[in-house]
């Protein structure tokens, strides 16, 4: 499977109010912050927590296997768009929830 990584990113660097009313977004940061279109400008560093979900067991998802979950991801990441803000609107963590319940993963 390799090892890819994705996550949602402010196509340019942004200041305070940017941050708050928001600007337009990019998966993996490529334009401005060194991603590249399967690997997150952060993959690899030191965390401060740990995250390991888990492929729900429920028979209404579709990905019962890490291959189809991987794919699932995949698809997700690439069909996302939209704009940037924080704390409210799209951003790294609203992607992350939203990747998790469309490809049945849980905490």
């Amino acid at each position: 499977m390799g090892t890819e990584s994705y996550g949602w990113w402010p196509k340019y660097p942004v200041g305070l109010w940017d941050t708050l009313t928001g600007v337009e977004g990019e998966l993996n940061g490529q334009t401005s912050f060194g991603g590249k279109p399967t690997t997150d400008p952060h993959h690899g560093d030191s965390a401060d927590e740990t995250f390991n979900p888990k492929i729900s067991s429920s028979a209404d998802c579709e990905c019962k296997t890490c291959e189809e979950t991987v794919g699932c991801i995949r698809d997700f990441a690439n069909a996302y768009a939209g704009g940037w803000s924080w704390p409210v609107g799209q951003n790294c963590h609203s992607f992350q929830n939203s990747a998790m319940s469309s490809c049945c993963l849980t905490k």
